[in-house]
């Protein structure tokens, strides 16, 4: 089953974002009240599409509070999902929440979750089924993150031509990052990732494996 073609509209799961894979509703920009302005009068949000380590397409975006001082440099947060049935839109009220306290934000979903990839053009797996991609999927958000249009991310030029598919080059907000404060934070497998990425290169463990910071 697994050499099955994995990549459709059903899978992974969640790709819809309907039903449990929803999240909060009154979080979307369409909705009435603070919450649906939030897209207009707090945040620029700007969708990103990216590839991973092993050139499976992920998908996520990138939270610019819209208050925050002009040329200011900001701390910001990545967002690492759970696994299974836990795509991205379940974190935007965390999302929201921070950009409210003057955060950067980006949340996306790792391979296997959510509208991202579920394998790799070479058959690599996401989700439960190789949950490192919670830890090297977390680290390829980062690479993305600090790219810049003189360092463009790196995996896009790596995998360039496996998909039609159009990727973001490099971080919208680019120069809006405070490259001294960034922090990450997850659930379930992907606290998992935050857990480990947090460590790497600490005393006795594995060594910092980005390309760009």
């Amino acid at each position: 089953a697994i050499a099955l073609p994995l990549n459709a509209p059903l899978v992974p799961l969640c790709t819809t974002w309907s039903l449990q894979c929803s999240g909060d509703p009154y979080r979307y920009p369409d909705v009435a009240g603070a919450d649906g302005r939030f897209y207009t009068e707090e945040a620029e949000v700007v969708p990103v599409v990216f590839y991973d380590d092993g050139c499976a397409r992920l998908s996520g975006r990138v939270w610019l509070p819209k208050n925050a001082p002009a040329n200011a440099k900001l701390p910001t947060i990545v967002i690492d999902n759970g696994s299974i049935q836990a795509p991205e839109t379940l974190y935007w009220w965390a999302a929201q929440l921070l950009v409210r306290n003057g955060y950067l934000v980006m949340t996306y979903a790792p391979r296997g979750q959510g509208r991202s990839d579920w394998q790799t053009p070479s058959g690599g797996q996401g989700g439960n089924v190789n949950s490192s991609v919670f830890v090297t999927g977390l680290v390829n958000a980062i690479d993305f993150l600090h790219s810049t249009p003189d360092q463009p991310y790196p995996e896009n030029q790596t995998c360039a031509g496996r998909y039609p598919t159009a990727v973001t080059a490099y971080n919208p907000f680019f120069d809006r990052i405070d490259r001294a404060r960034l922090g990450v934070a997850g659930h379930s497998a992907g606290a998992f990732g935050a857990s480990i990425v947090q460590g790497l290169d600490g005393d006795g463990a594995a060594p910092w494996f980005g390309k760009l910071d």
